[in-house]
């Protein structure tokens, strides 16, 4: 009995991997015969949708505000311009990117999904849509993703479109990402929040935006989670301005690469090093430089290495950042800032990855 239970069982498996090889052609069919009601829902409207895109009009047909997943800020919002279409909008962006991730959905309708989302980048409300998307902390990590992708795309590839109160009001909407950061937040949602932070520095930056520094060691002031994004954004700051890995840092260059030097430097060492500055506005915030911060901290994090979670990833980060440093910091400032004893004291740490990077 044992034996036929032991063949019965084998040859289910069997059939079950040779139904699993079936060419994708058959499983789409199957599939396609059982479609879920938001692909199917998705599909019924895709051609009017796309019908008004065509013809030029802004405004799109309304859907149900419950395909965002109960409500939330696509309910309550209150849009700058006054249309009634933004919470509909959301709605129709979420259920776009709910049937792009949905198994049940065709290739037909996901594509459709996927152009109806590539469209909005360039919509208007592109800012407004994406920080409602970002902010609301009730969104799933997947939507919030997508509402800081759509201000990003706007910073890189449309800023010079913005007018001036559209930049200030960009600014402010990063800013308060930021600030709305918390600790379970996944880590590509807070890289990405410093990416646009990095953004707009390497646009405004001394020009619409001398406060910057002020507003990073406010930042700094905060939450072990802010102090991480402070960290990202001044090691990929130092990384695109020194070496001009792109073209919005090597188009300002020269202003951006003495504004980063003066804010990293302590000031003491700074008046030595620079003693007449021409035509200087004040950007920096403190005396103390973010080169005497970071080793001061990773300092911090070794002493409390093995009594707080937070202390290995905030190590990890302050070593990456200065290791940025290091490769063009003013040598007195490196030695002003006790930078070389913070280093070595990560040494004395049992981890692998700390010493490592060490």
């Amino acid at each position: 009995k044992k034996k036929k239970h032991e063949k019965k069982k084998k040859r289910e498996r069997e059939r079950e991997r040779e139904r699993e090889r079936a060419e994708p052609g058959e499983r789409d069919k199957e599939r396609n015969k059982h479609p879920d009601q938001t692909s199917t829902a998705f599909a019924r409207r895709s051609n009017k949708r796309y019908l008004c895109i065509d013809i030029g009009l802004t405004s799109l047909p309304a859907v149900e505000t419950e395909a965002a997943g109960g409500g939330g800020m696509a309910d309550s919002i209150q849009p700058s311009d006054g249309s009634e279409n933004a919470a509909p909008q959301l709605a129709n962006i979420i259920q776009a990117l709910d049937v792009i991730h949905s198994p049940a959905s065709s290739n037909e309708v996901r594509k459709q999904a996927s152009e109806f989302l590539e469209q909005q980048k360039h919509e208007k409300a592109a800012v407004q849509n994406g920080y409602f998307l970002a902010a609301e902390k009730s969104h799933s990590p997947v939507v919030q993703h997508l509402g800081l992708s759509l201000l990003e795309h706007v910073l890189r590839y449309k800023f010079l479109e913005l007018s001036p109160d559209q930049v200030n009001h960009t600014r402010g909407l990063v800013m308060s990402l930021a600030e709305g950061l918390r600790c379970q937040d996944p880590s590509y949602i807070r890289n990405k929040v410093a990416s646009l932070w990095v953004e707009l520095a390497k646009r405004t930056w001394g020009l619409e935006w001398p406060r910057m520094d002020e507003s990073l060691v406010q930042l700094w002031n905060a939450t072990f989670t802010h102090k991480e994004l402070v960290l990202t954004v001044l090691e990929t700051l130092s990384e695109d301005i020194i070496h001009q890995e792109d073209t919005a840092s090597s188009l300002r260059g020269t202003d951006l690469n003495r504004a980063l030097v003066e804010i990293c430097t302590p000031y003491d060492v700074f008046k030595v090093a620079y003693p007449t500055r021409d035509h200087h506005t004040e950007i920096r915030s403190g005396s103390e430089g973010w080169i005497f911060r970071v080793s001061y901290f990773l300092s911090d994090c070794v002493r409390n290495f093995h009594a707080s979670v937070e202390a290995r990833t905030c190590a990890l980060k302050s070593l990456s950042c200065l290791r940025s440093f290091v490769a063009w910091v003013i040598p007195m400032a490196i030695d002003s800032s006790q930078c070389i004893m913070a280093i070595c004291s990560a040494l004395e740490v049992e981890d692998d990855t700390i010493l490592l990077v060490s």
